[in-house]
C-alpha cells in the first residue's frame, strides 16, 4: 500500500467535528478558523522549504583523491554499498566523480553482459571485452565537472536542482568549491514529510 504523506484537505464537516471535541465555548466562526488555519498552514509549508540544507547534509563523505587506483575505488565501493565516489584534491576540493556504472564501463562490461560474466568479470575469470581497470587510476575514469549546491541554500533550491539534473544527490560546497557534505532526495522528503513544493 502506498502512503500518501500530503496533508488531506480540511471540510467544514471536519471543523464541526473538531470544535464539539473540544467541549467548550469558542467565540470564532467556522469560516474564519479555516481562513486561520489555511494561512498557519502556508507559513508552516514555507519555514519547512526555507531550512538550510547545511542543517540537513550528510558530512561524513567517503571520497578519493584523482590519483587513487581503480582497484581502491572498486574496494570503497563494495565495502561501503556506495552509489558513488566523489573525487577530492588535498583541499577537499572537488575534481569529479565516479560511480558502479563508471568503473563496469571502464572494465569493458557491455549493456548486453548477463549477471554472470558480471560476477565472472569481478572474480577474474575471463570474459568477451574484459579490460584490466585496476592499474589505471581514478581520473581516468571519473566525470567532471560535478553538479553541486552552494551552503547556505535551501531545501527548495536543492529539490528542483535535483529534480531538474535528475540525480539523487547533490555535494554541498563552499565559495572555494570545498566539499562541506551532501544532501540527498532521501533527506529532503525525510524533513519536509513529502509536502509539495
Amino acid at each position: 500500500m502506498k502512503e500518501n504523506n500530503e496533508m488531506p484537505e480540511i471540510s467544514d464537516e471536519d471543523i464541526k467535528a473538531a470544535f464539539k471535541e473540544i467541549n467548550t465555548y469558542i467565540d470564532i466562526s467556522i469560516e474564519d478558523f479555516k481562513e486561520i488555519y489555511l494561512h498557519a498552514l502556508m507559513h508552516a509549508k514555507n519555514r519547512l522549504l526555507n531550512i538550510s540544507i547545511d542543517s540537513l547534509m550528510t558530512k561524513n563523505i567517503i571520497s578519493v583523491t584523482e590519483e587513487a587506483n581503480i582497484d581502491e575505488a572498486i574496494h570503497l565501493f563494495s565495502e561501503n554499498n556506495l552509489p558513488y565516489l566523489l573525487v577530492l584534491d588535498d583541499s577537499y576540493r572537488i575534481k569529479g566523480i565516479i560511480t558502479r556504472k563508471d568503473i563496469l564501463v571502464a572494465a569493458g562490461v557491455t549493456k548486453d553482459y548477463t549477471l554472470r560474466n558480471i560476477i565472472r568479470h569481478i572474480i577474474g575469470v575471463p570474459t568477451p571485452h574484459r579490460h584490466t581497470v585496476n592499474d589505471g587510476t581514478v581520473k581516468e575514469i571519473m566525470s567532471s565537472p560535478v553538479i553541486t549546491i552552494q551552503s547556505g541554500s535551501d531545501i527548495k533550491e536543492a529539490a528542483f536542482k535535483l529534480i531538474e539534473m535528475r540525480i539523487n544527490n547533490l555535494p554541498v560546497v563552499d565559495k572555494n568549491n570545498k566539499l562541506l557534505g551532501v544532501i540527498s532526495t532521501g533527506d529532503i522528503v525525510k524533513n519536509t514529510g513529502g509536502i509539495k513544493l
